[in-house]
């Protein structure tokens, strides 16, 4: 097949989202779609029943093809347009982020039995945490003033950068326990994404994990609600590219793919499958064939690679064919779609 193209490996994708919903036990399991929106990839969750998280129009219509019911559909998009909240709410989508006023009375106005759930800030409390939400004083102050309303909010979510400690999610339960204190009980706990497979993650991270989560349930009487994204996708993918050039001297390698092909970072493993000649190690950096000449990651890889080669990138399933762009008339490469017994180290 000619290079560029994806391959992605569909039973991988079903497993990593059975295998995320049994290791955090939520009440429900929801797939980001910006991690992958492929159509082949949203039939193979539907497969399995799963539900969705959108953000856009555009993503909502690729699952109402498929015909997914609303009820399995929520929108984490904290800032949306007058015209997408309508859509959803046509659509029969009841579930909608805000962290601002504007944002909330927007949701009132045009979806008003939709659940509203609060974005909350971490930022102040968690160190090198995106400053996404709303913050504590924020939410003092328009609870005081009215412009929010306890009993209009439904639940709260929030989203941890670098989750893959323990100790940083725990802190941000227990910043969510002060506000399911302020709040009614039977709120929603939303926990958001960026988790990492059992395989991936820090010993005991799960258990630990879902004891504090039945803490939460059995103390505010909340529903867990989860939506990752790359962890469901990411081992599935593999990006297949050839090298057109190579400047041997200080080991730069120039690829027939690129960031308009979706490359946005590093793969953590690269096969050569033009040939199997091991030799010492070699820092090689990687460039595409436009006229950026950004870097597009540098890697340490125990062979030699030649002009010509055909080169496997794997863990390639997540923000990366999502990203393609028509950058100097590319086209979106072609995506490969099967089915094998592979599985994830669980």
């Amino acid at each position: 097949m000619k290079t560029p193209y994806y391959e992605f490996n569909l039973s991988m994708v079903r497993n990593a989202y059975s295998i995320l919903n049994e290791s955090i036990s939520p009440d429900k399991l929801f797939y980001a779609l910006k991690a992958n929106g492929e159509l082949e990839i949203l039939r193979a969750l539907n497969s399995i029943g799963a539900n969705y998280e959108i953000a856009s129009i555009g993503e909502m219509n690729k699952l109402v093809r498929l015909g997914v019911g609303a009820e399995r559909l929520i929108c984490s998009l904290p800032i949306k347009t007058k015209e997408m909240i309508v859509a959803m709410y046509r659509y029969g989508v009841r579930y909608f982020v805000f962290d601002n006023t504007n944002e909330y009375n927007k949701i009132s106005q045009y979806a008003p039995d939709a659940k509203r759930v609060l974005r909350i800030s971490l930022s102040d409390y968690i160190d090198d945490t995106i400053a996404f939400g709303m913050q504590k004083d924020d939410f003092e102050q328009s609870i005081q003033e009215g412009s929010i309303s306890k009993e209009h909010i439904s639940g709260i979510t929030f989203y941890l950068s670098h989750n893959s400690s323990i100790n940083r999610f725990c802190q941000a339960l227990d910043l969510s326990e002060y506000y399911l204190v302020r709040l009614n009980k039977g709120m929603i706990l939303n926990i958001g994404g960026n988790f990492r497979l059992p395989c991936e993650a820090e010993t005991h991270y799960y258990e630990k994990l879902r004891e504090k989560l039945d803490e939460i349930r059995n103390k505010y009487n909340s529903a867990i609600y989860a939506e990752p994204g790359r962890s469901v996708v990411k081992e599935a993918g593999k990006l297949v590219c050839k090298v057109v050039g190579c400047k041997d001297r200080c080991h730069f390698v120039y690829l027939d793919a690129g960031h308009p092909t979706g490359i946005s970072y590093c793969p953590n493993r690269i096969t050569n499958l033009s040939r199997n000649e091991p030799t010492q190690e070699i820092e090689y950096s990687f460039f595409d064939i436009t006229c950026s000449h950004r870097k597009l990651f540098s890697l340490v890889l125990p062979f030699r690679i030649c002009e010509n080669d055909i080169l496997s990138f794997h863990n390639f399933g997540s923000y990366s064919i999502c990203k393609h762009s028509s950058f100097h008339g590319w086209s979106k490469p072609k995506c490969v779609f099967y089915d094998s017994n592979e599985s994830i180290n669980r």
